[in-house]
């Protein structure tokens, strides 16, 4: 291998000296992999390699690196949960329970925080809910929250997509109408889930936890609701070169 390579490095270096001092730039093209192959085994078979070399473009030249870059994340979904809601005070508590239904609409970013260039494996969003109590009232929400794609714990893939699990945090505020006051809550939540993407697809199944400490207009009261419910739905993530 080492004769190889130092007899390849002579025919360029005595191709050089003869040829035209501007011949060679950075704009030289080079050797097709079928002409290198070519080269080499002429060589291992003892055959005569002419001096000077014949450099030709790419029969199939490459277009690009292969590298998506994601613009947005648009997605909307449901979602069902049971609630249970605690007010209480220093002289004592009182808990309701009741269903809750919820419309979500989300507007996201991807993008690579801890993990390899290119991967984006990581998306910031916002999110608009519009919740629907069984109790016959209703309420919205705005949040900010982040999600990881554990595409790096693909569990099943086939032709064309994949499935694998994700994490999201989310924090925001809620507002409510009751007894004719408008009221403002606190929200933390947090969803765990199975993700199937299909090109830029993806559909979702989570398990979801949300906490909301609503500012109760009453000195002294607190109130604490807190909701553990199923989520479904579709995002789609606009990449560049997709429109």
């Amino acid at each position: 291998m080492f004769l190889l390579k130092l007899f390849l490095v002579s025919v360029l270096m005595i191709g050089t000296l003869y040829a035209d001092k501007t011949s060679w730039s950075s704009k030289t093209k080079t050797i097709d992999q079928d002409e290198s192959k070519q080269i080499i085994e002429a060589y291992t078979k003892g055959k005569t390699l002419p001096l000077y070399l014949t450099f030709a473009d790419d029969k199939a030249p490459v277009k690009g690196l292969g590298i998506e870059e994601n613009i947005l994340v648009f997605g909307m979904g449901l979602s069902y949960g049971a609630t249970q809601e605690r007010v209480s005070n220093k002289n004592g508590s009182n808990s309701d329970s009741y269903t809750t239904s919820s419309l979500t609409l989300m507007l996201g970013k991807d993008f690579t925080l801890w993990h390899e260039k290119y991967h984006q494996l990581s998306r910031i969003y916002l999110t608009y809910n519009y919740n629907f109590l069984s109790t016959d009232l209703t309420y919205s929400a705005f949040s900010f929250g982040f999600k990881e794609s554990m595409e790096y714990f693909t569990f099943y893939e086939g032709d064309g997509f994949y499935m694998y699990p994700t994490l999201a945090i989310e924090l925001g505020q809620s507002y409510i109408e009751r007894d004719k006051l408008s009221i403002r809550g606190f929200t933390t939540a947090a969803a765990g889930g199975i993700v199937y993407q299909r090109g830029n697809f993806e559909y979702y199944l989570n398990v979801t936890s949300t906490t909301i400490d609503w500012n109760h207009p009453v000195d002294g009261i607190k109130d604490k609701a807190h909701t553990l419910g199923l989520s479904f739905g579709l995002n789609y993530k606009l990449m560049y070169g997709s429109y």
